[in-house]
């Protein structure tokens, strides 16, 4: 598949909606319509076969102008802040030729800035083969965001050959592989793609009843958080479906209390990163906590990190060097468990706490905490310690309100005899925030929570 047989998708999907909110529903004749609009625009100033910084979030005119942008065999990379100091960094790291934003009356566009940059060999080689592409920034958790070059063609031909997705909830960010994931999956299968006011547990819950919600894409962590929040009971969520939940790991114990509180809505895993796109989960396998793996992809551990090669892999990073093996596997630094195909993360090697020499895994702590009472949600991370190098920490977001001794005292019984003395954390405290980032992931240490 290539941006055409998309645009002839909608064509023939005709009156069916394509994009909605609470002010605004498009059909895919209108989105074709408001494409167009974009494109001869584009065309009149000259934007084509260049990089362009796409300054928007979800919207329908910014739909709009991303896909004429892919239209006219632009680079897009995706970003939301417009400061000019911002947009200046973009550039010099992308090559873009100008930033864009859209005006909410469809009929022309914004430039925000325009540069004159020399172009990194990697953005130039894509270009040179007339093909669309996209720039994703990871989130940076491990120091400076990396750049990710994506030709658009791989990931057009893989996720528009998912299943139909019906009405799905655009929650996951805009500039984010996983918002991207959401947009090709929606559009492409010729489903309609749902816009929230904002993005909160309980706006999920509205969204779900207001628009008849068919699939979902969420963390586990947002998952934990919809429903514990007051609206969950209140809401009718009979036309849910399809709950897609990748991100980070997911217990057994949390799984078991979303499969509970959901009824009888099938659950995917998805193992997903910014390096290679989405890996789509079987619904119908008996264990979600793990991904049963693509045959399109080549997955392998090597001393306990997961190695992966496939059809969507990203074309490189525009600014730094990417981890690749001899034989053309990426170094995803994702520690693993791969058996007969079957795929569980088991978290980020920068995560891994080194306690007096011993490796402890937070996913693993995080598990058997969630068995315990009053325990909603649980991050577990490592401390410095002067004498074994780092302890285990634990932040803990509760059902109802209690007394931090009253917590520990209940961890501690409940863990010992069931982890090891170096897997028990010494250090507890409770947070009165949920634990989850500003993408919406789980906070790996209390400075990181959003307060959403």
């Amino acid at each position: 598949m290539n941006i055409q047989t998309l645009i002839e998708k909608f064509v023939k999907a005709g009156n069916a909606p394509a994009i909605v909110s609470d002010d605004l529903t498009w059909s895919y004749s209108e989105l074709v319509k408001r494409v167009n609009i974009q494109r001869n625009l584009l065309n009149k100033d000259g934007i084509e076969n260049s990089v362009v910084l796409l300054c928007a979030d979800y919207g329908h005119e910014s739909l709009a102008l991303l896909i004429a942008l892919w239209q006219n065999n632009n680079i897009v990379a995706l970003h939301k802040n417009k400061s000019p100091e911002s947009l200046e960094k973009l550039a010099k790291v992308t090559g873009a030729k100008l930033a864009l934003a859209p005006f909410s009356d469809g009929t022309h566009f914004k430039v925000e800035c325009q540069f004159n940059q020399r172009q990194p060999e990697i953005v130039h080689s894509l270009l040179g083969k007339a093909e669309p592409g996209i720039v994703i920034f990871s989130s940076g958790t491990a120091g400076e965001p990396k750049g990710v070059l994506h030709a658009l063609n791989p990931l057009l031909a893989k996720y528009g050959n998912t299943r139909s997705c019906g009405k799905l909830l655009a929650f996951l960010l805009f500039d984010h592989m996983g918002g991207i994931v959401t947009v090709l999956h929606a559009l492409s299968t010729q489903g309609t793609l749902v816009l929230p006011k904002e993005r909160t547990p309980r706006e999920v819950c509205r969204c779900i009843e207001r628009f008849q919600v068919e699939t979902l894409h969420l963390s586990p962590t947002m998952l934990n958080l919809v429903v514990n929040t007051d609206s969950f009971k209140a809401r009718d969520f009979s036309s849910l479906q399809h709950i897609d939940f990748g991100s980070e790991p997911m217990s057994q114990t949390l799984l078991t209390r979303l499969q509970k509180a959901f009824g009888s809505v099938s659950f995917c895993h998805t193992y997903g990163m910014s390096e290679f796109g989405l890996l789509m989960g079987d619904p119908d396998h008996p264990d979600q906590t793990g991904v049963k793996v693509d045959p399109e992809y080549k997955l392998r551990v090597v001393d306990g990190i997961l190695h992966i090669q496939g059809p969507t892999l990203m074309q490189g990073y525009i600014n730094q060097e990417a981890e690749f093996t001899n034989d053309g596997y990426l170094i995803t630094q994702d520690t693993a468990e791969l058996k007969d195909g079957f795929l569980k993360i088991t978290g980020r090697r920068s995560d891994i706490i080194n306690v007096g020499g011993k490796s402890v895994i937070p996913s693993l702590v995080e598990k058997k905490m969630l068995e315990i009472d009053n325990i909603a949600d649980v991050s577990v991370y490592g401390e410095t310690n002067p004498i074994l190098g780092q302890i285990v920490a634990a932040c803990c977001y509760l059902h109802e309100p209690e007394v931090v001794d009253e917590v520990k005292q209940r961890v501690f019984g409940c863990l010992k005899g069931h982890l090891s003395a170096e897997q028990i954390p010494r250090l507890i405290t409770i947070s009165d925030s949920p634990l989850v980032t500003e993408r919406f992931k789980k906070a790996k240490s209390p400075e990181k929570i959003a307060h959403i």
